[in-house]
Formats: C-alpha cells, structure tokens, sequence
C-alpha cells in the first residue's frame, strides 16, 4: 500500500514510519530509543489516526453484538509457565502464586481484510519501523491465521495478571481506555529481583516492594514494550470497556502459535471457513 493510502490510518506526518531515514524519522527513532533505555516501554500519542481507531472500535462492537470471539479466562503463575516448580517452596514463593486474567479476544480470521488492523500489520514500513524502533536485528510479521493481530475487549470485572511475558517485546495499540480501572502498570526490568524473592506480595501490594510505574492510556496511541523483563498486569476493569488491538511480529519466519496458547485465548486451532 502507498503511503498516501496508509495515511488514512497512521500520521505520517507526526510519525514518518515510512522514512526512517530522513531527519525526522531518525528523531523519531532515537526518542523511541531513549524511551526504551529510560523506561522500558515508548508511547506514542495519535500514532494512527481517529478514522482508524473509530473502525476498529465499530467491528468490535459488532462481532461482540453477534456472539463472535472467544472469551479467555485463565489461572497462571507470573511466569506463565506450565512447568512443575521445584519442591521445597514456600507457599508464598513467585513461582506458586495464581494470577487471574480474563478478556474477550477476536482473532484475526475474525477481522476483516479491510480493517485498518490488517492493512496496518502488512505494511512493510510498519514492520522496518517496529525492527528499528526495538532494535532487533531480523523480524517478520507473524503468520498465525489466528494470532497474527488480534483485538482484546476488556468489560468490567476482566483483568490481566501480574506476569512477565514469553516474548520479549509486545506492540499494542491502545483503541479506548476503560472509564475506570483497566490501568496499565509495570515493574521495569524487575525479573531478576522477583526470582530472587522468597515471598511475593499480594496484587495490589506490588507497588510496595518494587517500582511500579503506569502510563496514561490515550486513545488512537501505539505501545512498544519490553515485557519479558518487566512485571506489568492491567488493573481489574470497573467501568465501561477496555479495547486495544495487538500487533504480532516474530524473530523468526512463519512462526505460528502453539496449540495449546491458540486453544488457551482463541479457543480453538483451526481458521474459521473463508465465508463464515
């Protein structure tokens, strides 16, 4: 897609994703940077457009009003690991500690082709500008007929645990923000320090032992993170819902999920039939 016609769903004029290499996309990079070294994560305000958002938001409103999606709830460990800890621990070790997470998440196959979410994903220039914003030497775009972008819905009463995440980074784009609770809040580069821990404090009381810092959530704005070293949980939702999409690259060509993680927030493997 030209760059013209992606300017119907991203600034390009506040954010030259498509010219990294001119002066402004290197300012560009180098505040992404100076942001991730600081803090872990960068946001940027207004990165796609309110035309953008105000589509992605409507056919989630209309997939949740059909029945569509699946809604994922789960019991984990911080360390969203399924392995058996060793024996010997305390109960109040990290590693035996269940968090709870829930939402309602819509699949990719469940997502127009025309959405502003596909379109966005494939651009190229979105995935040279993610590769250089994280650094990283080689990613591709996820080909996960599932998982390759998703939608998550928070309604009252749906939270995400306390965890480190799997991956070592995350893009995600804010849609609406909950009217109360659904907070984003994060412990930077904390891991270390948890796993050395023989009591983890309770949920709410995280903040106590450890830095806790939580960013203003602003609709139509774009979250780089590095989770796989950083405790964060999204704060139980309260009032209204909590909407934010999820863009999925790899470090690795054709990656899929895994059975189990597709069974686990998609509830099922399979792609839904092309005309479903």
């Amino acid at each position: 897609m030209k760059s013209y016609l992606m300017s119907a769903w991203i600034d390009l004029a506040r954010y030259p994703i498509d010219r990294l290499a001119s002066a402004a996309g290197r300012a560009l990079l180098r505040r992404c940077h100076d942001a991730l070294d600081t803090h872990g994560i960068v946001a940027l305000p207004g990165f796609v457009t309110a035309a953008a958002t105000t589509h992605m938001l409507a056919q989630s409103e209309r997939l949740q009003k059909a029945s569509r999606g699946f809604h994922s709830s789960e019991k984990h460990n911080i360390f969203l690991t399924d392995e058996a800890p060793p024996p010997g621990l305390g109960p109040s070790h990290p590693q035996l500690q269940q968090m709870s997470s829930s939402k309602l998440i819509f699949a990719a196959d469940e997502l127009s082709e025309a959405t502003p979410l596909h379109e966005i994903h494939a651009w190229p220039p979105m995935l040279h500008f993610v590769q250089a914003a994280l650094r990283q030497e080689q990613i591709y775009p996820s080909a996960c007929p599932l998982g390759r972008f998703y939608i998550n819905v928070f309604s009252p009463g749906d939270q995400l645990g306390w965890h480190f995440d799997n991956s070592e980074f995350s893009i995600n784009l804010m849609l609406q923000p909950a009217v109360e609770g659904g907070a984003f809040e994060y412990a930077p580069r904390t891991r270390e320090a948890i796993e050395a821990m023989d009591t983890f404090p309770p949920a709410d009381s995280v903040g106590e032992h450890v830095t806790v810092l939580s960013p203003p959530l602003v609709s139509s704005s774009l979250y780089l993170f590095y989770g796989r070293n950083s405790l964060h949980r999204v704060s139980r939702i309260e009032e209204g819902k909590r909407v934010n999409a999820i863009l999925s690259y790899n470090s690795r060509p054709n990656e899929r999920l895994h059975e189990y993680t597709l069974r686990k927030f998609f509830g099922r493997c399979e792609a839904l039939p092309s005309d479903a």
